[in-house]
């Protein structure tokens, strides 16, 4: 990804600001559900529609003149090009934008709001377009007594004829999720304060809240440190924190939202490792600030906090 974005003061209280980006691809696995239903009104008729549309390098899928093939004929290639993988990217091409604002609603009270990834991805590298459109009608099977074998085998073939697959390699567009984020912030004291974020993903017509509370400690100017309890996935035990510290021109941050709580032991190696968490999202990261040596001085500006 690569962006550049721009923020506007528009009076004492408001700031707005926005990004565009461009985006590559490198690996997408989608599927685009049509229908898949059972009727069963005057007979056993099953309906499958369907599409399975991927992007990844490495994998050969070969057809016939009709598009068919078998699924043992597919290939993957264990051996992938680091090389051939990025430039396969360039072929997977999008375009972003990001929206925000900030409202200072008194001297301790912040307000926050930005919309995200407002963005879609064309995928033409490595793509392979798996299509099924069938329907079958189920009108019961003869019993031989005396060759079961057949009966089963005759019945298997035409399911797996019926609802066979078809590829093709014609590119495809995706959307990214977009996310909704609504927070506020309010300043105890020049140390402490407390905040709240409201996070709602959209994707493919589903809605994904999350709420984080947070608690903020800057006991230097040189340090911040936060810590955090997330609501998510139907999940209530997701403890987070943050560290960030400047020095000099250079700010190291590292920030989790999602702690985890239970621990076992690899037997061979004795290393602790994880369990019972269902996602975790781990981010460290250096910023360089540098040219507003006076007005920090100023200002005396807090480390940037995530």
């Amino acid at each position: 990804e690569y962006a550049n974005g721009m923020s506007r003061i528009v009076n004492d209280r408001l700031t707005i600001g926005s990004r565009v980006k461009l985006i590559f691809g490198h690996a997408n696995v989608t599927t685009k559900i049509k229908d898949v239903s059972l009727l069963t009104e005057e007979d056993w008729t099953v309906n499958s529609a369907m599409d399975l549309r991927i992007s990844l390098p490495g994998i050969e899928i070969p057809t016939d003149e009709n598009g068919a093939f078998e699924a043992e004929d597919i290939v993957f290639d264990d051996e992938i090009d680091p090389i051939e993988l990025l430039q396969s990217s360039f072929g997977n091409v999008g375009l972003g934008l990001d929206i925000g604002m900030h409202y200072t609603l008194s001297d301790k009270l912040t307000l926050s709001a930005s919309l995200l990834d407002l963005a879609g991805i064309r995928w033409s590298a490595n793509t392979h377009v798996i299509h099924q459109d069938a329907s079958y009608v189920y009108k019961g099977i003869e019993i031989d007594p005396g060759d079961t074998t057949a009966i089963m085998d005759n019945f298997v073939d035409s399911l797996s004829s019926t609802f066979s697959f078809t590829a093709d390699e014609n590119p495809y567009y995706t959307m990214l999720p977009v996310k909704l984020f609504v927070g506020g912030h309010y300043q105890i004291i020049d140390q402490i304060g407390v905040g709240i974020l409201l996070r709602t993903e959209y994707y493919k017509k589903r809605l994904r809240e999350q709420l984080t509370l947070s608690a903020n400690f800057s006991p230097l100017e040189i340090l911040a440190l936060s810590l955090s309890y997330t609501i998510m996935n139907n999940t209530y035990n997701n403890f987070g924190f943050g560290l960030s510290s400047r020095l000099g021109p250079f700010n190291l941050y590292l920030v989790s939202d999602n702690i985890p709580m239970h621990y076992a032991v690899e037997q061979s190696s004795q290393m602790l490792i994880p369990y019972q968490a269902r996602v975790m999202n781990l981010r460290i990261g250096l910023n360089l600030v540098f040219g507003c040596g006076e007005v920090r001085r100023k200002l005396r500006d807090l480390p940037l906090v995530y």
